[in-house]
């Protein structure tokens, strides 16, 4: 096999290269492709015994439902207050 174009792009991340090309010329035996524009992925298989495996995001934690009692509706009301205003109110609570 023979590639033949110019290089737009390439990059190598873990073990793996990707070349993006254009005006290209393939020749593979006795067959020729022209192509304007090609991509080649290639990694090599000996470095990593295990097969390439795609990386999947950590599941997402449950919500927790509303509680509709009377104590969590306060402190709904108090997580909004401004922490200055929630001061005043324990000092005079404690007076």
């Amino acid at each position: 096999m023979t590639l033949k174009g110019k290089a737009e792009n390439y990059r190598h991340c873990d073990n793996t290269w990707t070349f993006v090309m254009h005006d290209c010329d393939i020749k593979i035996e006795d067959k020729q492709l022209k192509s304007s524009h090609c991509k080649i992925v290639a990694f090599d298989t000996s470095l990593s015994g295990d097969p390439v495996v795609p990386h999947k995001p950590p599941p997402k934690p449950e919500r927790k439902k509303a509680d509709g009692s009377k104590a969590a509706k306060r402190r709904k009301k108090e997580d909004k207050k401004h922490p200055d205003a929630v001061k005043k109110e324990e000092k005079k609570d404690k007076s």
